[in-house]
């Protein structure tokens, strides 16, 4: 394994870029959450209250499923929760 020290300028710019880009990807997937969060409130999906906190976290975006249900031992699996199935990445956590 290489250690920080042992990289090339080439390498560490390689971590930068990537650092940068993921960073923008983290960003836009938070207002685009923002904005959805904003529709399902203004059509009372979602109350006052409920909009913003950690709470809302794991609130699907897609259908009504009030929360995400992990299927163990497969964290990047879709939600198990009966007629949701949707992933968790695009539709939750940001």
């Amino acid at each position: 394994m290489t250690s920080a020290d042992d990289l090339t300028d080439a390498q560490m710019k390689a971590f930068e870029e990537n650092a940068a880009a993921l960073d923008q990807v983290a960003q836009q997937l938070r207002s685009v959450r923002e904005q959805a969060r904003a529709r399902l409130t203004a059509v009372g999906i979602i109350g006052e209250g409920d909009g913003g906190g950690d709470g809302d976290d794991d609130r699907c975006f897609l259908c009504t499923c009030q929360a995400f249900v992990p299927t163990p031992p497969h964290p990047k699996a879709p939600c198990a929760r009966p007629g949701c199935g949707h992933p968790l990445i695009p539709a939750h956590r940001g």
